[in-house]
């Protein structure tokens, strides 16, 4: 096996293992499963955790795979599930726009006032002039967690 990088943490040497296996490339985390666990069991050994892989010639791509890794963004998934529907929200709830006070309901999620011209973002308004109670219409109930998980 050929080393490619040391990690003080079991975890990062485990994701780092996991995303080269993910891109074709065979890896592995050098010790026993008692050291990944290390302060869990009472015996933190401080032994560095190394990531090896099986083929020498790729080492260099896997060090750089692990340095993309681990400068990227993590992706939570959550984002897209944490945008509301406004087209769900109650066709009587008034949203007054700041300037002039006319209605903005129905014009989009964001423009400019038809009246006065002020430049608009519907959900900072819904949140401020009815609370965030007011949007618990605009989310899918299958995105919500259940009880205990």
């Amino acid at each position: 096996m050929h080393p490619v990088r040391r990690f003080s943490s079991a975890l990062d040497a485990q994701l780092a293992a996991a995303e080269l296996k993910a891109n074709g490339i065979e890896a592995t985390v050098a010790g026993s499963p008692l050291q990944m666990l290390g302060p869990y069991t009472g015996s933190a050994t401080g032994t560095p955790h190394v990531v090896s892989i099986g083929n020498k010639a790729d080492v260099e791509r896997a060090r750089q795979m692990i340095d993309a890794m681990q400068h990227r963004e993590p992706d939570l998934g959550w984002e897209s599930q944490a945008e509301p529907d406004l087209a769900c929200l109650d066709p009587n709830l008034r949203i007054a726009c700041p300037q002039c006070r006319y209605d903005l309901l129905g014009l989009g999620d964001e423009g400019t006032c038809p009246e006065c011209g002020e430049a608009f973002d519907l959900l900072s308004l819904v949140v401020s002039q009815h609370g965030p109670e007011a949007l618990a219409d605009c989310y899918d109930p299958a995105d919500e967690p259940t009880e205990g998980a």
